[in-house]
């Protein structure tokens, strides 16, 4: 074989031809033995769990449960909850009945044992367009609360009020549409508190 001895400048000092190729052997078995030096490490440290980097799905999706669960645990803390049920269905309840002054009647139960007061309006006139029935609570101090703003499906729901102590009275009246917060329009009927 003839041997260019202008190629043979291009090699490192002390190396020859057959070393330059074995080194280039060398390489692609390092990258053919890639999978069993993955097995050989694992095996070394087999109580090691492998390290997976964390998928950006997996946080967006914990973040979303996340922001799930906390709006579902406000919405249940801050939703208004209507005990009148407990009241009604009280053992010691007292019932009695008033007449609301444009028609229709309301439905008065009274429980000490649970401290309570409940109403419900029936067969009332359908609401004036841009108005809705209101129930508002007058308490002993002079303040005035909204209870509940009744829309023309739902007048006939019951309203509940605990504490009896503090409270002087209970009206309905009519109000714009959704309620205020302090009722501008004159009863049309007022249920006195024991």
């Amino acid at each position: 074989m003839s041997f260019d001895s202008s190629s043979s400048s291009n090699l490192p000092k002390g190396r020859s031809l057959d070393d330059f190729h074995q080194g280039e052997e060398e390489t692609d078995n390092s990258q053919d033995d890639f999978g069993l030096d993955l097995v050989d490490e694992l095996s070394e440290h087999p109580d090691q769990p492998a390290v997976r980097p964390v998928k950006k799905w997996m946080l967006v999706a914990g973040m979303l449960a996340i922001l799930i669960v906390g709006a579902l645990v406000l919405f249940s803390v801050t939703a208004p909850k209507d005990n009148s049920s407990a009241i009604v269905n009280a053992n010691d309840a007292q019932k009695s009945n008033q007449t609301v002054t444009n028609g229709g009647n309301v439905n008065v139960v009274i429980s000490q044992s649970k401290d309570g007061i409940a109403v419900q309006a029936t067969d009332l006139p359908p609401a004036p367009e841009g108005f809705d029935y209101q129930w508002s609570a007058s308490n002993k101090d002079g303040s005035i609360r909204r209870l509940a703003a009744l829309k023309d499906d739902k007048t006939d729901q019951w309203v509940g009020v605990f504490s009896l102590s503090t409270l002087d009275d209970l009206s309905l009246s009519l109000e714009t549409d959704g309620g205020l917060d302090v009722p501008e329009g004159e009863p049309l009927v007022v249920v006195d508190a024991p």
